[in-house]
């Protein structure tokens, strides 16, 4: 699990540092400026995806005498997932600009979906935590995984437009 680990925290610190970069040379308001945004909720929910725990690999004894952090972490990751979800789609529209993201400028489209983004976030956190379910669980890693398919296809049409 430490080289696990070792590469997620090396993503976290790619993501984290390719944001502060983008920041610095963006202008007020552009496509860098919002990747930068987006680069650090990544970094974030790496974070609290469990790879720094992997790479220091932390003993199960760590965990028992600090039984909040798995909670914590995990209510923190999936809000991160969410807060993705919500800025992901609307990047797109900006930084593509083909008829697969137009939709997605539009606020009337992106906050309904932000606004289900965090309900299956919190609806995870809550499944869990009382039955030990993990339908919101599953619900949340499927729609983001159907949101880094339609980026990629998003993509390959824009590319292929190009």
């Amino acid at each position: 699990m430490f080289w696990i680990g070792l590469l997620g925290v090396l993503a976290m610190t790619m993501c984290w540092s390719l944001a502060v970069v983008l920041f610095r040379v963006g202008q007020k308001g552009s496509t860098a400026r919002k990747l930068s945004v987006l680069l650090i909720v990544e970094g974030f929910v790496l974070a609290t995806a469990g790879y720094p725990d992997f790479a220091l690999e932390l003993s199960e004894a760590f965990y028992t005498s600090n039984p909040w952090i798995d909670p914590v972490f995990g209510t923190l990751h999936f809000l991160g997932d969410a807060t993705m979800i919500a800025l992901y789609l609307p990047f797109l529209a900006m930084a593509l600009a083909t008829s697969l993201t137009r939709p997605f400028a539009d606020r009337r489209v992106v906050i309904p979906i932000a606004i289900i983004a965090f309900a299956i976030a919190i609806s995870a956190v809550v499944l869990y935590g009382a039955f030990g379910s993990e339908a919101g669980t599953t619900a949340m890693y499927i729609a983001v995984t159907l949101l880094f398919l339609f980026a990629l296809v998003a993509c390959i049409d824009a590319w292929r437009k190009a």
